[in-house]
């Protein structure tokens, strides 16, 4: 099993930025997470050292989307389930395949400050050159704050990124492709103009 990973569990249906459920979830690496509270749409915990986790008091009879993601795993969902009332269920394993990061480093030519920039990216090839489909995996976004940012749990391939400088500081940097390799890690250069 993969510990430390976030487990999220969201009502079908529902928002997900919605607010988060009221719960506790326990700090000795159980995987343990207790639903105390019902008006949001959303819940993380981490899994536990053997990979495991355990939702309690979930609404019975409500389809649940449960997920996986963290570190440079790419994140992973199950099927809706449903719980029934008074009855422990044992779900499927969540199955993770391994992704790759960009730590991306953005500096100015002058070495001036560079203030925030959003970036985000989409996957255009799958790593055997064919054009990637649509889908969450597909897709990611990162604030840098700093000049620093770090894109995990990419799936392999070629991801194009664009850059968006924020509150009007004047960051310009054109879009750019990105090949990324599972189990690797790449520390790419920005150079802002």
């Amino acid at each position: 099993g993969l510990p430390g990973l976030v487990v999220t569990v969201a009502a079908q249906g529902e928002d997900s930025q919605r607010a988060l459920f009221a719960i506790s979830a326990s700090s000795d690496d159980t995987g343990d997470m207790q639903f105390v509270g019902g008006g949001g749409a959303l819940a993380t915990v981490r899994s536990a050292a053997d990979g495991g986790y355990r939702l309690r008091g979930v609404r019975p009879g409500q389809p649940l989307l449960v997920s996986a993601s963290g570190g440079s795993w790419i994140s992973a969902a199950l099927e809706p389930v449903t719980v029934s009332e008074g009855r422990t269920s044992t779900l499927p394993d969540l199955r993770l395949s391994e992704g790759g990061t960009l730590e991306l480093h953005i500096v100015a030519a002058d070495d001036s400050a560079v203030g925030a920039v959003f970036i985000s990216g989409q996957r255009s090839l799958d790593a055997s050159g064919r054009e990637a489909s649509g889908g969450d995996e597909n897709e990611c976004h990162a604030m840098a704050q700093g000049g620093g940012a770090t894109l995990s749990g990419l799936a392999p391939g070629t991801w194009r990124l664009k850059f968006h400088g924020m509150a009007g500081n004047g960051v310009e940097i054109d879009a750019r492709d990105e090949v990324v390799t599972a189990g690797e890690t790449r520390a790419v250069t920005i150079t802002v103009r």
